[in-house]
């Protein structure tokens, strides 16, 4: 009698642990599935912050020279706001009613098509009256076309941030319209 009974009890307790067990890894498995689920939805949720130019960024064109002359687009910037700026995105329109985005290749220099850096030792700096650079684009388009006439051009201001990315200033776009400006 005794016999059965151990063999009883212990059957009990085979079962009470089994089951002690299979609860310890179900609540296990609930828990990782939870931790995965919550590191997924925050990797969703993590968006970049918009980044752009401090507000009072801004550029003026001076001066523009090269039209008529057969020889590249020139002209002259000042930066009229509160920031540095690191170079420009210049767009030029060959039609009248055209938003410009006909991007030059920049003379002298390796950039993209439409983008001018100035060196990273000298940023076009604010309101200092000497300090007007002038930018230098060929006739030539991204595409490798000849333009002719340009009826208007945009500039738009670049900084770097803390990780030497571009950040295009989108507040800080100007448009000036040039009349009789002929490249060819």
């Amino acid at each position: 009698m005794e016999k059965r009974q151990k063999k009883r009890l212990s059957k009990k307790n085979k079962r009470a642990v089994s089951l002690m067990v299979s609860y310890v890894l179900l609540i296990s498995i609930v828990v990782m599935i939870s931790i995965g689920v919550y590191a997924w939805l925050n990797g969703l949720g993590r968006f970049s912050p918009e980044i752009d130019c401090e507000e009072g960024t801004s550029l003026v064109i001076d001066e523009i020279t090269g039209c008529n002359s057969g020889g590249p687009l020139e002209f002259n910037v000042r930066n009229n706001g509160r920031f540095n700026i690191n170079g420009v995105l210049v767009g030029v329109s060959d039609a009248v009613d055209k938003y410009p985005v006909v991007y030059l290749n920049p003379e002298g220099t390796p950039d993209e098509p439409g983008f001018y850096s100035f060196p990273p030792a000298s940023p076009l700096k604010p309101s200092e009256p000497d300090n007007i650079k002038t930018i230098k684009f060929t006739n030539i388009d991204s595409d490798g076309n000849s333009i002719g006439n340009i009826y208007s051009i945009s500039i738009q201001p670049f900084i770097l941030d803390k990780r030497n990315r571009m950040v295009l200033c989108e507040n800080a776009v100007i448009i000036q319209p040039v009349q009789g400006c002929n490249l060819a």
